[in-house]
């Protein structure tokens, strides 16, 4: 089997949204566990597991589920939270039997208002990722962009 690797120079890539709602309703959907468990994740999925505590090294856990009924669980921890301006989290998940993550990542995201829209900045370091993710990584940014679908209809409308 192989071995699960640190990449060299992590990859990292950038998705914004604009949301015509106000800042302080996004930033709660995005750390309030019942609203998170409504649009995390691509579309097809649910959340019927989702714990987020919305503090410094608070833990997130989510166990999507796809149609088909395949559950992907994940874990993180957040690492900074400044009350509607910016989250800092890390997740694992893809776990190996040795219950190793496959897939570490990096999030930011930032949020910024101007005239009651609110423009979500998520930044993604993938810092470490096994060969048996490349379908997960190659996803990653389609995946997040329909979870940011989800979100724009839970919580207002696209700008």
């Amino acid at each position: 089997m192989p071995r699960e690797k640190k990449i060299e120079e992590p990859i990292e890539f950038h998705i914004s949204r604009s949301i015509a709602a106000p800042v302080a309703s996004i930033y709660k959907a995005w750390t309030d566990p019942k609203q998170v468990a409504k649009w995390w994740g691509p579309k097809g999925f649910t959340s019927p597991i989702c714990g987020v505590s919305a503090k410094e090294e608070g833990i997130i856990r989510i166990e999507m589920t796809d149609e088909a009924g395949t559950v992907y669980p994940m874990r993180g921890i957040f690492h900074e939270l400044m009350k509607n301006v910016r989250l800092v989290f890390s997740t694992y998940s893809h776990d190996d039997d040795r219950k190793r993550a496959g897939l570490v990542n990096h999030h930011t995201i930032d949020f910024a208002e101007e005239d009651g829209i609110t423009t979500v900045s998520i930044k993604i370091r993938i810092v470490r990722a096994s060969p048996k993710v490349s379908k997960a990584v190659a996803a990653l940014s389609e995946g997040w962009n329909e979870s940011l679908d989800r979100l724009t209809m839970l919580v207002g409308k696209k700008a």
